[in-house]
C-alpha cells in the first residue's frame, strides 16, 4: 500500500510541474514557482546498502524533480513485488 501512496505523491508532483491534464496552467499548476512561492524541485538522499544490510555511502541530490513515471502492473499474474520506474532530473549531488 505504501508504494501506491508514494507513486500518487510523485504523480501529483509531476502534475504541479506540467499543468492540468487538459494542458491549461494557472497559479497552482505548470509554473516553476508555486503560488505560495515554493520551487517545484526537492532535495533527495540516496543511501547505498552494504552486503550485510547496513547503510553505506550516502549522497544528497539537490534540485531533484520527476520527469516520467511508468505504469504499474496490477494483474493476477504478477508475483512478488509491484514495481514502477521513475525517471529523475537533478542539478547537483554531494557526498555526505
Amino acid at each position: 500500500m505504501m508504494k501506491i501512496v508514494i507513486r500518487n505523491r510523485i504523480h501529483e508532483w509531476m502534475r504541479q510541474i506540467s499543468g492540468a491534464l487538459d494542458g491549461t496552467r494557472d497559479a497552482n499548476t505548470g509554473a516553476y514557482v508555486s503560488a505560495a512561492g515554493a520551487y517545484n524541485e526537492g532535495v533527495g538522499t540516496v543511501t547505498q546498502v552494504n552486503k550485510d544490510g547496513s547503510s553505506g555511502q550516502s549522497y544528497t541530490i539537490n534540485n531533484i524533480w520527476p520527469t516520467s513515471i511508468a505504469a504499474m502492473a496490477v494483474d493476477w499474474s504478477t508475483d512478488g513485488f509491484m514495481e514502477y520506474a521513475v525517471e529523475w532530473c537533478y542539478d547537483t549531488w554531494t557526498h555526505n
